[in-house]
């Protein structure tokens, strides 16, 4: 059963087309890793997927609602959340108080918000550090506190962003595992990433975009060997390697 489906999604910038025609869907509790390279549209499609930009032609369609021309926060109560590329903390907040700003989505009550935002700190390992400000944390921390404040908007699909740019080998294995948490838990994932010994194991499926046209989808395996891919992204050493 298809979690989301994008039909023929196209975004003008003036004369540059970012996204062009693309169609995909994701099934439910599915990983679904997008790859391609710098100025492929990804950050674009995912802007347009959750309400920050509205395309110039398409649908988009989740869980067979019509979400095309939703406002972001409407997009966030149907159950699809993100993270950004640049980390949006509030740096003047507690990292509770951060976790709280998206539990008061569904928990208007203060203490009940609380509450919420706790168990989410408790699952994605952030409690020790509850009173800790934004402008304190870590990249890692910011990344990780970044997801448990999209999770406490009790998502169904989340979307990453790039969230393991800029870790280390110990902090990328976290992460990972954090993701493969969040998918056992019953989410639908979306991620872009450039490290490709991480989305690679990671995804069941993998999407590609180049010039803002997806130009391969397919399984991991298949996506390393597509000659296609291997030309616009990957190069004959990844081929090499895999």
């Amino acid at each position: 059963m298809s979690k989301l489906k994008c039909e023929g999604l196209t975004k003008n910038f003036g004369g540059l087309v970012a996204v062009n025609n693309v169609t995909f869907s994701v099934s439910e509790r599915e990983i679904l890793g997008l790859i391609g390279p710098n100025g492929a549209g990804k950050t674009t499609l995912f802007n347009c997927l959750t309400g920050f930009l509205k395309p110039d032609r398409g649908k988009i369609l989740f869980k067979d609602l019509d979400i095309t021309n939703l406002s972001h926060y409407k997009i966030a109560n149907c159950g699809i959340a993100r993270t950004f590329q640049l980390t949006r903390v509030f740096n003047d907040l507690t990292v509770l108080e951060n976790v709280m700003v998206g539990s008061l989505l569904h928990y208007p009550r203060v203490k009940e918000a609380r509450e919420h935002a706790l168990e989410i700190l408790e699952f994605t390992d952030l409690y020790p550090k509850s009173n800790y400000l934004g402008k304190s944390l870590t990249v890692a921390d910011r990344k990780r506190l970044e997801i448990a404040r999209t999770l406490a908007t009790e998502p169904t699909l989340i979307m990453l962003d790039e969230a393991m740019s800029g870790l280390n080998p110990k902090e990328t294995e976290q992460a990972i595992e954090l993701c493969n948490k969040l998918n056992e838990k019953g989410l639908t994932i979306i991620l872009v990433e450039h490290v490709m010994e991480v989305i690679m194991p990671l995804s069941h499926r993998i999407m590609v975009l180049n010039n803002g046209s997806l130009i391969a989808k397919g399984k991991p395996e298949e996506i390393a060997n597509n000659p296609k891919v291997i030309k616009a992204y990957l190069g004959e050493k990844w081929n090499a390697k895999s």
